[in-house]
């Protein structure tokens, strides 16, 4: 018995390699970028504490927001890919490219791939907003002014 098969598009590979590339370069950024931020709220840090934990705070919430979108954008790709298996009955959904040569399911088979796509947006999502809200209450309770330093006593 042969399988249909959904040829790989050639275009398609340069393309997510050229994104893949440009993704890297943006992260290698965003590191080098965050490393100057460090070293400046390191250095504020000695002179003035509590502008420095200000800014370190503002810091903190801008990553949180930038790995939250990035989550939310993802899951939203997949779970638009996911509907479009459902309600096609058919794995990869029609006119889909693909990285690699793909055998095409159809049936149950298929609704299995697209279920287990929103079943897999739906918790990365939950768990992104899940790890924000808790970032999110620690970091408010990182500026009490009313917690004061508790003095360690060496032996």
């Amino acid at each position: 018995m042969t399988h249909d098969v959904q040829p790989a598009d050639p275009r398609l590979r340069r393309r997510f390699l050229t994104v893949m590339v440009c993704v890297a370069a943006l992260i290698a950024l965003g590191i080098r970028a965050l490393d100057a931020h460090l070293l400046e709220l390191h250095v504020l840090a000695e002179t003035a504490q509590p502008e420095a934990a200000v800014k370190a705070q503002d810091l903190m919430y801008k990553v949180l927001a930038v790995c939250f979108l990035a989550a939310a954008g993802l899951c939203l790709v997949l779970v638009r890919s996911s509907w479009k298996i459902i309600r096609s009955e058919r794995f990869p959904a029609p006119g889909t490219r693909v990285l690699s040569d793909t055998p095409i399911r159809r049936g149950r088979a298929a609704r299995r791939y697209g279920q287990a796509g929103l079943i897999v947006a739906t918790l990365v999502l939950l768990l992104t907003w899940l790890i924000t809200i808790q970032a999110n209450r620690i970091l408010e309770g990182s500026l009490d002014t009313r917690l004061q330093p508790t003095p360690v006593a060496f032996d």
